[in-house]
């Protein structure tokens, strides 16, 4: 199981990246600072649709169930406040867990599968430091379920992480083409 995840500092144009996205990737939409975000969540939802590939909106089952997206990806934030009828309608609920604490947040909401974050050091949270693999794999069987790396996994690290039990992963840079231009256009 592999998600991209949408960054708006990374990712100039997210339509774009679902295109090139390959099958059976699935989508995840985070940005939750842009203005027009119901806007591209509409976009990416026909998209993704019409590509066969799942499609979840982080932070807000509303509006996932607004576009018709496939479920919603709760951050750890949402954890304190979310309750299992929230994702009525929504077929597939995923949620990020930083610590132990969220994580066990994430395993008492009954979620479809956790995000453990950030496994390594990430361009997508300069400075914070990446678990590792080690507190990673014990977080991961503390956890039960289905739990996926997220932060700073490339293609090597995946196979380690698979070894050691993980479901699967988030990504962001593993899946960019190098052309990808940032949104800045720098």
């Amino acid at each position: 199981m592999l998600f991209f995840f949408s960054d708006g500092a990374r990712v100039g144009d997210p339509i774009a990246v679902a295109e090139a996205l390959p099958g059976g990737v699935g989508f995840v939409l985070r940005d939750y600072e842009r203005r027009d975000r119901a806007c591209l969540a509409e976009g990416l939802a026909r998209r993704c649709r019409a590509r066969g590939i799942p499609f979840l909106v982080a932070g807000d089952p509303e509006l996932a169930r607004r576009v018709g997206a496939d479920g919603v990806h709760l951050p750890g934030w949402r954890m304190g406040d979310w309750r299992r009828s929230d994702a009525r309608g929504l077929r597939l609920v995923t949620a990020s867990a930083h610590t132990g604490t969220e994580l066990r947040r994430a395993r008492a909401a009954r979620v479809d599968a956790i995000f453990l974050s950030p496994v390594f050091a990430t361009a997508s949270h300069p400075g914070a430091e990446g678990l590792g693999l080690h507190r990673a794999a014990a977080l991961m069987r503390l956890a039960g379920g289905r739990v996926l790396a997220l932060g700073g996994v490339d293609p090597a690290r995946a196979r380690r992480l698979a070894a050691l039990g993980f479901a699967g992963a988030g990504v962001i840079g593993a899946l960019l083409a190098p052309s990808q231009p940032p949104p800045d256009g720098r």
